[in-house]
C-alpha cells in the first residue's frame, strides 16, 4: 500500500507539472478542426458498420494550437514513432523530459495485410476509426489517479505548420493530435518518470523477469490496471502498450506498469458485420453499461496476463476489484468524464458517464469472470537462475507452490491452487541448475507439470498422490537428475512452440488454456449435383498444454441443401495428444441428398446432354469414420482407422440405372477399415512452384448385399519451376481400383475438376481408372481485383480411361484447356474452362492440383 500511495502521489505531481506547464507555455491560438469528416455515414451504412461515434467524428470543435517554442521550454523533433495505425511524432522538450505527439485520426494502411492495402478491406478497416471516440485518452487519467495507476496525461493539440517540424511537416502540420509525456528514466537524459530506477518497453521488461529471480512485478498494481482497461473498455493492450518502471525494495527489483495509448477506450465496434467479425475476432468489443466478453477484453493481452497475475488467488483479486469499486466514485468519473471537449461532452459525455458508472459496480463480477478464465490452468514462471521449487500436495487436494531464487531467501513466488479453481499448474524453471521437489498425499485432482530449462536439473517427485501420474516433469536438454516415485511422468520429447500467424499485427501467443464454445456456428459449401449446402449448430474448443491448434474441437449441426430439398445432420470433431506427431478425429453425417452419377460401366457410355436427371441418383445415406491420424515425418501423413456406411438409392424408373440394375440399387450397410498415406513437400500451398505431393488409400469393406470388396487409390504431383520468376510446370497422375463384388457408388470413377477436365463428375465408371495431367502456369504480374494481388494464367492437357474387367473398349479421353488464377493473402480463385466431352467452364478456391 506504501508503493501505491507513493505512486498515487508521484502520479498527481507529475499531472500537475505537465498541466503546469502546458497552461505556462500555452499561447491563445486556436483553431477550429474536425477530426474525421470522412466518418459520416448514412442509414444502411451506420447499420451495418455501426453508429459508433460517427457524431463526434463529424463535429467542429475549437483545439488549441501546439506552441513549440513554449510548450516544455522548446521542443525539438527526434523521429518518428507509431504502431499498426497511429502516426506519432517523437520530441525532446528542454525541460528534458520526452513527449510523444500521437495522432487522433488512424491510417489503417499498416494495419492490413499489403495485399488488402487499397482494397474495400481497408475501406473497412478505415472506416472502423469511428469506433472510438476521437479524445477518449483524455477520460482515462483521472480514473487512474483515483486508483493508484501510474499514467501521463494527455492532452489535445493542433500541430502547428511550422519549422520545427523539418522533413515532417508535410505529414503533421495541422493534425489534430494528443501530446503526452513518454516515460523515461534519469538514464534518457531527464528526470526520471515516477522516480524509477529504470523504466523499459515490455521486450527489455520481460528478459529482466527471465534472466533474475530477484526481479518481479507488482502483480496487484498489474490486475488493478487490468481491471481498469476492462472497466473504460480499452481491448487494446498488447504488450506495445505498456512501458515498466522498476523501484528497489530491499531484495526485489520490483517493476510497476505503465499503461499507455488509450486510443480504444470506450470503443463501440457496432452494427451487423463487426457482430459477425467478432466470431474471429473478439477483441472488437462493444462498449456499454455490461462488460460483455471478458475474453475479447483480454485477448490482446493474454500472453502478459497469463504470466504476470498468476501469484495472486482470488481473495487479491475480489480485494482489488472492491478497492477500485470504491476509488472510481461518482465524483471522479463526472471529473474523468468532463474532460472531453464541450463538443464531444454534448453528443457522448452522459452515455460514457452512465456506462462508466455501471461498469464500475460491475467490476467484481467482471473480475470473478476474469480470474475463472485464467485460473483452470495457471502457468508459473521462473528465471534463469538457480531456483528451488516446492510443490506440496494436501490432503485437500489443494497445491501449493513455492519458488525461491538461491540456496535462501524469501520466495520469489507462493500461492495455493483449490481443486475447485485449478485443474492444472505448469511451473517453468527455464535456465539455471534448478530443484523442483513434489511432496505431500492428497488425491491428484490438480495436474503439476513441471518444464525444465537449459540447465543441469533436479527432479524429484516423493508424493503419493492417489490417481498415479499426477505430475510430468518434462526436460530434453541438461544433465538432469529425475525420481520419479510412484506419481510422476517424465518426458524427454523436445518441443518446438508454434509461432502465431495472423494477417495483421500484434498477434497474441497461440491459445493453450480455456475453452471456447458458440450455441449457433455456420457452415457453407457447394457440393457437385446438390448445390449449395448450409449448416449451423453448436461448437466446442477446448485449448490444452503442448496440443495445438487444440487439445480437442467438436461440432454437430444441421444442415440444409435447398435447391435439392434435402436436409441432414453432421458432428465432428479430433482429440489432440500432448506433443504428440498424432490425433483422433471422427465423422459423422446423415442425409437424404448424397449423390452418384451413373452412365454405365466402360469408356463407350452415351451422354444425353442436358437429361441430367436420368444419370443422377440421390440416397438416404450415413456415414461414420474414426480415424488415427499420426505424421511419420515432416509433410507425411498416417491415417487409419474403421468406417461405416448406409446406403439407400433412390431410383426412378427413368434413372438409367433401373434398366442397368448393377449392385447396390437396393439399400445396403457396409462396414470396413481404410489406410490412408499422404506426402506434402509443396514450397507453398497458394501457387506451388516445387515440391511434390503424393497420396495413397486403401480401403476394404463388407457388405449386407454381397462379398467383401475393397478399394485402392493412388496419386501424386509434382511442381518444376524455370527460372526464379519464370512459369512452372505441373504434372499429376493417379489411378484407382474396385477389387470385388462392389457396388456400383464404390466404382472407379472418372471425370470432373478432379480427375478429367472437360467431362461431367462421374462421367465413366469401372473396376479402374487411370488419369493424368500436365499444366503450365505462368505468372502475369500484379493486379488489382477488389485487392491486390498476383495474375497468373494457366493451360493445361488431361487424359483418363476407365477399365472393364482389364478392358478398355473406347480408348482415352482427353480434354484441353486453360484459364487464369489470382493469389491474395496466401489464397487462390482460380476460373478455368476445358474443352473435352463438353465444354465446361470451372470456378475454384485454389487450384486444381
Amino acid at each position: 500500500m506504501r508503493l501505491v500511495n507513493l505512486c498515487r502521489w508521484r502520479s498527481l505531481a507529475a499531472a500537475a507539472a505537465v498541466l503546469a506547464t502546458a497552461s505556462a507555455a500555452s499561447a491563445q491560438q486556436t483553431s477550429t478542426v474536425t477530426a474525421g469528416e470522412r466518418y459520416g455515414a448514412g442509414g444502411l451504412h451506420t447499420a451495418l458498420f455501426g453508429q459508433e461515434y460517427r457524431a463526434a467524428w463529424t463535429t467542429p470543435l475549437r483545439v488549441e494550437v501546439l506552441d513549440p517554442e513554449r510548450f516544455a521550454g522548446g521542443l525539438t523533433v527526434t523521429g518518428e514513432g507509431g504502431g499498426l495505425s497511429t502516426e506519432s511524432l517523437r520530441l525532446k522538450g528542454r525541460d528534458g523530459r520526452e513527449y510523444v505527439f500521437r495522432s487522433v485520426d488512424k491510417n489503417s494502411a499498416r494495419a492490413v495485410p499489403e495485399d488488402l492495402q487499397g482494397s474495400f478491406i481497408q475501406d473497412v478497416a478505415q472506416d472502423q476509426t469511428a469506433a472510438k471516440q476521437p479524445a477518449a485518452a483524455l477520460v482515462v487519467p483521472p480514473l487512474l489517479r483515483a486508483a493508484g495507476i501510474p499514467h501521463v496525461v494527455p492532452r489535445l493539440y493542433v500541430m502547428p505548420d511550422h519549422a520545427f517540424l523539418g522533413e515532417h511537416r508535410r505529414e503533421f502540420a495541422g493534425k489534430l493530435g494528443q501530446l503526452e509525456e513518454r516515460p523515461v528514466d534519469a538514464d534518457d537524459g531527464g528526470p526520471a518518470f515516477e522516480g524509477a530506477e529504470r523504466v523499459e518497453g515490455t521486450p527489455d521488461f520481460l528478459e529482466e523477469l527471465e534472466e533474475e529471480g530477484d526481479n518481479v512485478v507488482d502483480a496487484p498494481a498489474y490486475l488493478k490496471a487490468r481491471l481498469m482497461d476492462m472497466m473504460i473498455g480499452d481491448w487494446d493492450r498488447h504488450p506495445d502498450q505498456w512501458r515498466w518502471a522498476r523501484y528497489d525494495r530491499g531484495p526485489r527489483e520490483v517493476w510497476v506498469p505503465i499503461p499507455r495509448d488509450r486510443d480504444n477506450a470506450f470503443a463501440r465496434h457496432e452494427g451487423i458485420v463487426m457482430a459477425l467479425a467478432r466470431r474471429v475476432a473478439p477483441q472488437l468489443t462493444q462498449y456499454g453499461p455490461e462488460y460483455g466478453t471478458i475474453y475479447g477484453l483480454h485477448f490482446q493481452a493474454s500472453g502478459l496476463d497469463r504470466q504476470l497475475l498468476s501469484s495472486l488467488d482470488r481473495a487479491a483479486w475480489d480485494s482489488i476489484a472492491q478497492f477500485l469499486r470504491t476509488r472510481v466514485t461518482d465524483a471522479v468519473i463526472d471529473t474523468a468524464v468532463r474532460r472531453l471537449p464541450p463538443e464531444y461532452y454534448a453528443i457522448d459525455g452522459e452515455r460514457i458517464r452512465t456506462e462508466l458508472m455501471s461498469r464500475r459496480d460491475r467490476v467484481p463480477e467482471a473480475a470473478r469472470e476474469f480470474y475463472e478464465l485464467l485460473s483452470s490452468e495457471v502457468d508459473v514462471y521462473a528465471s534463469d537462475d538457480d531456483e528451488r521449487a516446492r510443490i506440496v500436495r494436501a490432503a485437500d487436494g489443494t497445491v501449493t507452490v513455492t519458488v525461491t531464487p538461491g540456496e535462501s531467501g524469501a520466495p520469489s513466488f507462493t500461492r495455493r491452487f483449490l481443486p475447485a479453481e485449478t485443474r492444472e499448474v505448469r511451473l517453468y524453471l527455464r535456465g539455471g541448475d534448478d530443484a523442483a521437489e513434489v511432496t505431500g498425499s492428497g488425491p491428484g485432482d490438480i495436474l503439476v507439470r513441471v518444464i525444465g530449462g537449459g540447465g543441469d536439473d533436479r527432479l524429484t517427485d516423493r508424493s503419493t498422490a492417489t490417481g498415479g501420474g499426477r505430475t510430468v516433469f518434462y526436460d530434453d536438454r541438461g544433465d538432469n537428475r529425475v525420481e520419479l516415485g510412484t506419481a510422476a511422468k517424465l518426458d524427454t520429447r523436445p518441443y518446438v512452440t508454434p509461432q502465431r500467424r495472423s494477417l495483421v499485427g500484434n498477434p497474441p501467443p497461440l491459445r493453450d488454456y480455456g475453452t471456447t464454445s458458440a450455441l449457433f456456428t455456420p457452415t457453407a459449401r457447394w457440393q457437385t449435383d446438390v448445390g449449395p449446402v448450409i449448416g449451423f449448430g453448436p461448437s466446442r474448443t477446448r485449448f490444452g498444454f503442448r496440443r495445438q491448434p487444440h487439445a480437442t474441437f467438436h461440432h454437430a449441426r444441421i444442415v440444409f441443401a435447398p435447391l435439392a430439398g434435402g436436409v441432414g445432420a453432421e458432428v465432428a470433431g479430433d482429440v489432440r495428444h500432448t506433443n504428440r506427431p498424432a490425433f483422433t478425429s471422427f465423422f459423422l453425417r446423415a442425409n437424404n441428398f448424397e449423390t452418384t452419377r451413373f452412365y454405365g460401366f466402360g469408356n463407350e457410355t452415351t451422354d444425353a446432354g442436358d437429361d441430367g436427371d436420368r444419370y443422377v441418383v440421390r440416397h438416404n445415406f450415413a456415414a461414420g469414420e474414426l480415424l488415427l491420424n499420426k505424421r511419420l515425418a515432416p509433410g507425411l501423413m498416417l491415417a487409419v482407422g474403421p468406417e461405416v456406411r448406409y446406403v439407400d438409392a433412390r431410383v426412378r424408373d427413368e434413372h438409367l440405372i433401373a434398366t442397368a440394375d448393377p449392385a447396390g440399387t437396393s439399400a445396403f450397410t457396409q462396414a470396413g477399415a481404410l489406410a490412408r498415406l499422404a506426402l506434402d513437400r509443396r514450397d507453398t500451398l497458394a501457387v506451388t512452384r516445387s515440391g511434390v505431393t503424393a497420396q495413397a488409400e486403401a480401403r476394404g469393406f463388407g457388405w449386407t448385399d454381397g462379398d467383401p470388396f475393397g478399394r485402392l487409390r493412388a496419386q501424386a504431383a509434382t511442381y518444376v519451376p524455370i527460372g526464379a520468376r519464370g512459369p512452372s510446370l505441373a504434372f499429376r497422375a493417379g489411378g484407382e481400383t474396385a477389387v470385388g463384388d462392389f457396388p456400383f457408388q464404390e466404382a472407379a470413377f472418372l471425370g470432373g475438376l478432379p480427375t478429367l477436365r472437360g467431362f461431367q463428375y462421374q462421367r465413366f465408371a469401372g473396376d479402374a481408372a487411370v488419369f493424368g495431367s500436365a499444366e503450365a502456369r505462368q505468372p502475369v504480374g500484379q493486379v488489382r481485383l477488389i485487392a491486390r494481388g498476383r495474375l497468373g494464367v494457366l493451360g493445361f492437357a488431361d487424359a483418363g480411361r476407365v477399365y472393364v474387367d482389364g478392358e478398355s473398349e473406347g480408348g482415352w479421353h482427353t480434354a484441353l484447356g486453360g484459364g487464369a488464377y489470382f493469389e491474395t493473402v496466401g489464397r487462390v480463385v482460380s476460373v478455368t474452362y476445358a474443352r473435352g466431352e463438353s465444354g465446361l467452364l470451372y470456378v475454384s478456391f485454389g487450384l486444381p492440383f
